[in-house]
């Protein structure tokens, strides 16, 4: 952020009977009493947007709208995963820098939202200057004993928030492999822990730590990029499907967990998980559909698909 003032969405006008008017969002009751912090899950730069993606923004956009249209002063933050092992594989095939990999298509991610009406976010953090955060966040988690080290790694205790968000443990597991948290990684405690700094081998992207050089843990990352802007509490946490939804409950125990100042622990936040889209192929490109059609009906039939 840089120390510069972020930019909100002004609140709107109260009911004239003085109550704050309450949403129903995922089943759970929100009141529109004030301030609304919602962190939307953001990309990895390592390909174009297409319409599985894009669907995701545009209904936290018209979340954030409906949030501001009901009274509530609404903070978005939406993150840049831009130090990911997808992205460092992309970068590696293309033979390319991974920042200037990410820098490509964080310019075409811009001009995608911009088509669609996405309204910018007040805070867009991204991942590589937070990489400080994170570390402070591993050594922090280690104090609490909610993380352990080993072998220049720092694991993240996870199994309860998974099993929070996905009771049946099956199907938690194959969640948890079908989103790159190597379950079967024997570093681990548990097949449901995840790394919050993980060691890099020799040639690989690193940053010194306490542990030796490595990098963020994708988990992590989030989590360090929304204490900074929010501090240890957030209100709505919005995401894709049911796999991030579990990467969301970890990424909340994180914060929660890490209170530096030994404040209140703080409330969950609502998690939203994004319904897939109907009727619409996912792996169409936004920007050649929205040169083949107009964008405001492109838009107009992402936001009526449907949320959960």
């Amino acid at each position: 952020m840089g120390g510069l003032p972020m930019i909100r969405l002004s609140s709107g006008e109260r009911d004239v009977s003085g109550i704050a008017p309450v949403m129903r969002l995922g089943g759970t009751l929100l009141p529109l009493a004030g301030r609304v912090r919602v962190y939307g899950c953001g990309i990895t730069p390592y390909d174009v947007t297409h319409l599985g993606h894009a669907a995701t923004f545009v209904w936290i956009d018209a979340l954030c709208r409906v949030l501001h249209a009901g009274g509530a002063e609404v903070i978005m933050s939406r993150n840049v995963t831009d130090v990911d092992d997808a992205l460092l594989a992309a970068a590696s095939k293309a033979e390319v820098s991974y920042d200037e990999l990410a820098a490509i298509q964080q310019f075409y991610f811009e001009r995608d939202m911009a088509e669609l009406g996405v309204t910018r976010p007040a805070a867009e953090p991204r991942a590589h200057g937070y990489v400080g955060q994170v570390i402070s966040l591993a050594g922090g988690l280690v104090a609490q004993g909610a993380a352990y080290e080993r072998d220049g790694g720092v694991y993240f205790r996870g199994r309860a928030a998974a099993l929070r968000t996905v009771a049946d443990e099956t199907a938690a597991l194959a969640l948890a492999a079908e989103y790159g948290d190597r379950p079967d990684d024997p570093r681990k405690d548990d097949p449901f822990d995840v790394p919050v700094w993980q060691p890099s081998g020799q040639g690989e992207l690193a940053w010194e730590s306490p542990w030796g050089p490595g990098r963020p843990g994708w988990h992590a990352e989030c989590a360090a990029m929304a204490l900074h802007t929010f501090g240890p509490a957030v209100d709505v946490q919005a995401g894709g499907g049911a796999a991030d939804v579990v990467g969301m409950k970890k990424k909340v125990e994180a914060m929660v967990h890490f209170d530096p100042q030994r404040m209140c622990r703080p409330q969950s936040p609502i998690e939203w998980r994004i319904q897939p889209m109907s009727g619409f192929p996912e792996d169409v490109l936004v920007h050649r559909l929205c040169f083949e059609a107009a964008a405001v009906s492109v838009r107009t039939q992402m936001t009526f698909t449907g949320f959960v």
